[in-house]
């Protein structure tokens, strides 16, 4: 894992504030409290999640209004992609994303974490493993090692999350041990309820076959009752079919009774009213002629009334149109006296016209001229254009050659005068020498090999003397037959000797060859040194004969463009320069004068063609009021005649008004006499009116009289016809024997009810003993099954048992194979730091000790013992091997490694540090002091300006 770059914005007191990462160790610097563990405080919440402030409010800065804070961070995976994470704060509130390169985005917490911990090979959980492991912070580097057990215990259980086991056992598999056992006691209270219900419903099957056998009887019986029931119904519906035929015919002879008399008081009321309609029609008769005559002359007076009125409208139309002549030929005389004016205003303008357009017809002519003046000076500036532009390229081409020659004229002599010399021989006697090391370094692991295994050889001789020092083997439990008759303190001293006396020469051996073999890393990059020596002569040497051959072609390109034939050097170049400078000014020159001229001219025709427009402008304007001119003039004419057409008509139309005023008054007289006349036959038609429509009526009530006596005459014979057949019906009726069946059919009715309900009682007797035999059944079913689950139960609670027992001590195991694991990976990378066979050891209470061989005994020291510089290295060793089991990102921070550290911690952190931690791909170091400045990939400052952190 690498991070690449982080973001803050508004975070703390970094208000807008971007850092860059490289590969390798990075250093953090700046004074204490410019702001560099914010930027560690950053990381770890938008990678871990870590909150390090109570509220998210206080991660927001002070220094302005906002009201969020936003962190960016770009990483690349162990896939070799890059991703980036953002989280944005709130005052109550937080957001989280992860994306990408494909797009991709993840935002609840869960996600973006098990996304990361998969990203960059982090095992467990990933925020303590980010606080415990990834990080160093200040004065932790040995603080944890020199703390007490309990605190020691607490800090690495935490880390190995050994708690976890116990807590399973304790919280999760109590619970659910507890429930098996809460399961067993309902399900056994359970059965025994199940038992004590099946012991009650004994004897309900016998009771069952007992009860359905008498219901069976009881139904039979009521079948024959209902048998009986039936033709005793049948006759009843025969008797009352007859009484209600019986009743039918009363009724109807009722209704037709009562037809009949409606039908003869109906038939005397239109004999009255056939009396006074007579009556009616001999007084219309006598007064039709009277009424007719008044209706004719009414029409006439309506029709002559609208006449009138018409005629009288006329009248005063014809007098109205007599004055409206006289004001139409006071309207002819001024449009003649305005003709004139126009006619008089048209000929001036005309002539105006005239004028106007000779003048423009003279001044466009003098505007061509200027044009082609102006063309000619165009196309010769524009060749002369394109002859300074082709000048230019020519100039810039040239130039561009010129240095290019020069350049690699400098860079070839500058190669020349940087190239190394190199000795071939002194490279092949420095790889004979290397590699008669190498024979030496085989030899040194040969005797090393040899060392390990005589000091093995004591230390089983210790072993054995210790078991053997009576002379009986503890295995057998008798004499040692290869000791019997020895003295066997001696017997053992004399083999210690022996191994002793080998053991000295081969760590002289030894000493010896480390001396040889200490010079070979010199000779190593001695010889790397003359081999790149070798490489860039070589390689100088090629390039300078590559310069040569460009420079000959750039002079042979150079002579090419100029169409030169002669051969040049690079002592002709200033002089091509300044040959080709001067044709340049030459032709700006020519065209400065030029463009003057044009200017001139082009100032003229601007003028001329203000002129024109001034011209032009008059001229629209003289031939716009020609044309209102012509356009008066004729609507004038126009309505004149239009006047004098309406006068004549109109003159024509007053000739007829004294005939229609006579007229009109004869009309009016005749009018007069007819409404004398209207007055006096008034009575007689309002008679008429009054007695029409019962006159009318009379045809309608003859013919109605004789329809009612037809209809009178129908309800008489029904009514004779339904006598005879009520007569006929009644002697088929017998009133006693219909009661008599009736009585006979309740109490038929009542047996059958009492029966039925004798019947529904024992039907539920059926059912209720039916569904305590099915619930009996049931009972016995689920004994059965509880019987079955009690038994599962019981192994579970078994099982679980054995279970917590196992778990309440993996815990201790799971730490002891840590410590194991971690103990050998520290070992390993303390003895290649220090070049010492020295062991790491870490005891169950986390105590840490240094044991160093010393012959046949060894040197055991635990952590408070060690010196400054031991303790660093140790602590040093054990955080790297924790990083590798814990995390797999190659990613590493330390903050304020340095601080409160003494002299000799401060030394063995800056020696050791870099080369335990060399092969990670990234190391970010946060401090105040310049410690590892010399060792770092990238330095970023950090500065406080006012009281905003600014990243330098």
């Amino acid at each position: 894992m690498k991070i690449n770059t982080i973001e803050l914005e508004n975070f703390k007191t970094h208000v807008k504030s971007k850092v860059d990462f490289s590969r390798g160790l990075n250093l953090i610097l700046g004074l204490n409290g410019a702001g560099k563990s914010t930027i560690l405080q950053a990381l770890g919440f938008a990678i871990a999640g870590i909150k390090w402030e109570n509220n998210y409010r206080d991660f927001i800065t002070n220094f302005n209004d906002s009201n969020y804070a936003l962190v960016k961070v770009s990483f690349t995976a162990q896939d070799g992609l890059e991703y980036f994470i953002t989280r944005k704060i709130e005052e109550r509130r937080t957001t989280w994303e992860l994306s990408s390169p494909d797009g991709m985005k993840w935002k609840t917490q869960s996600e973006v974490l098990n996304m990361i911990r998969h990203l960059t090979g982090i095992e467990g959980e990933i925020g303590e493993v980010y606080k415990s492991v990834i990080t160093a912070h200040q004065n932790d580097m040995t603080s944890i090692f020199a703390e007490t057990p309990s605190k020691r215990k607490a800090f690495f259980d935490g880390l190995f999350n050994t708690e976890i086991y116990k807590k399973l056992s304790q919280n999760e598999l109590k619970a659910y041990l507890d429930e098996v056992e809460k399961e067993e006691i309902k399900l056994n209270t359970k059965m025994e309820t199940l038992k004590e219900s099946v012991e009650k419903l004994k004897g309900v099957e016998e009771m069952l076959k007992h009860t359905s056998d008498e219901f069976e009887r009881i139904k039979e019986e009521l079948l024959n009752i209902s048998s009986l029931k039936a033709r005793k119904e049948k006759t009843l519906e025969e008797i009352e079919k007859i009484y209600k035929e019986l009743e039918s015919l009363e009724r109807k002879k009722e209704e037709e009774t009562r037809r009949f008399e409606e039908k003869r008081e109906s038939l005397m009321d239109l004999q009255e009213r056939l009396k006074n309609s007579k009556k009616a029609r001999d007084i219309c008769e006598k007064s039709r002629n009277a009424h007719d005559e008044y209706e004719k002359i009414y029409k006439e007076i309506e029709r002559d009334e609208e006449y009138v009125t018409l005629k009288e409208k006329e009248i005063d139309e014809l007098k109205q149109k007599e004055k409206e002549i006289s004001e139409m030929k006071k309207e002819i005389e001024k449009l003649g006296v305005a003709l004139s004016s126009l006619e008089e205003k048209g000929r001036e303008l005309s002539k105006e016209i005239k004028e106007l357009e000779e003048k423009l017809r003279a001044k466009k002519m003098e505007e061509e001229e200027i044009i082609k003046e102006i063309s000619d000076i165009s196309s010769t500036i524009e060749k002369n254009f394109q002859l300074a532009e082709e000048n230019k390229n020519l100039s810039r081409t040239v130039n561009e050659l010129v240095d290019e020659v020069l350049k690699i004229e400098s860079r070839k002599k500058e190669i020349q005068h940087n190239m190394q010399p190199f000795s071939k021989e002194k490279i092949e006697e420095l790889e004979m020498k290397i590699e008669k090391l190498k024979e030496k370094e085989k030899e040194l692991k040969s005797l090393n090999a040899k060392k390990y295994a005589i000091i093995e050889k004591i230390n089983n001789l210790n072993d054995s003397e210790s078991s053997l020092k009576n002379g009986i083997c503890p295995i057998l439990s008798e004499k040692c037959l290869n000791l019997e008759g020895k003295d066997v303190p001696l017997y053992f001293q004399e083999k210690r000797e022996a191994f002793e006396t080998e053991l000295k020469l081969l760590k002289f051996k030894i000493e010896k060859t480390e001396k040889e073999l200490s010079s070979m890393k010199t000779f190593e990059e001695r010889l790397m040194q003359e081999k790149k020596n070798k490489e860039m002569f070589e390689r100088d040497e090629k390039r300078v004969d590559e310069l040569e051959i460009e420079k000959k072609k750039g002079i042979e390109k150079l002579k090419e463009v100029l169409g030169y034939s002669e051969d040049l050097s690079i002592s002709d170049m200033p002089k091509i320069r300044k040959a080709i400078q001067e044709k340049i000014v030459e032709s700006e020159s020519k065209m400065s004068s030029l463009t003057g001229e044009k200017k001139e001219v082009e100032k003229r025709k601007h003028m001329l063609e203000k002129h024109v427009e001034e011209l032009m402008e008059t001229l629209k304007l003289k031939n716009e009021s020609l044309s209102d001119v012509s356009r008066q003039q004729e609507t004038h004419l126009r309505r004149m005649k239009e006047l004098e057409k309406d006068i004549l008509s109109i003159s024509q139309t007053i000739k007829t008004l004294p005939d229609m005023e006579k007229e009109l008054s004869t009309f009016k007289e005749n009018l007069l006499k007819k409404r004398e006349k209207i007055k006096m036959l008034k009575f007689s038609h309002d008679e008429y009116n009054r007695n029409f429509e019962k006159a009318k009526e009379l045809e309608n009530i003859e013919e109605m009289i004789r329809r009612v006596e037809g209809e009178k005459s129908t309800v008489e014979s029904d009514l004779e016809k339904i006598s005879s057949k009520l007569k006929e019906v009644s002697e088929l009726y017998d009133e006693k024997e219909h009661e008599k069946i009736k009585s006979e059919l309740k109490d038929i009715e009542k047996r059958m009810n009492e029966m039925n309900a004798r019947m529904g009682q024992f039907r539920q007797m059926v059912e209720d003993l039916k569904n305590k035999s099915k619930d009996l059944k049931e009972k016995r079913e689920k004994i059965g099954e509880i019987e079955k689950s009690l038994s599962v139960l019981n192994k579970k609670r078994k099982f679980i048992a054995e279970l917590r027992k196992m778990f309440n001590g993996m815990g201790s195991e799971v730490a002891q194979r840590y410590r194991n694991y971690i103990s050998s990976k520290a070992t390993l990378k303390y003895q290649s730091l220090t070049n010492k066979m020295d062991i790491i050891k870490w005891e169950s209470d986390y105590d840490v000790h240094l044991i160093t061989p010393m012959g046949n005994r060894s040197s055991d020291r635990n952590f408070p013992q060690l010196s400054g510089g031991e303790q660093m290295i140790v602590a040093l060793s054990i955080r790297a091997a924790l990083n590798e089991v814990f995390s797999h990102s190659r990613f590493v921070i330390f903050d304020e490694p340095t601080i409160s550290l003494d002299e000799e911690r401060r030394r063995a952190l800056s020696e050791y540090l870099p080369k335990l931690f060399e092969n990670m791909e990234q190391v970010i170091i946060i401090t105040h002091d310049e410690t590892f400045r010399e060792m770092a990939e990238r330095v970023i400052f950090i500065e406080k300006e006012g009281e905003i952190s600014v990243v330098k």
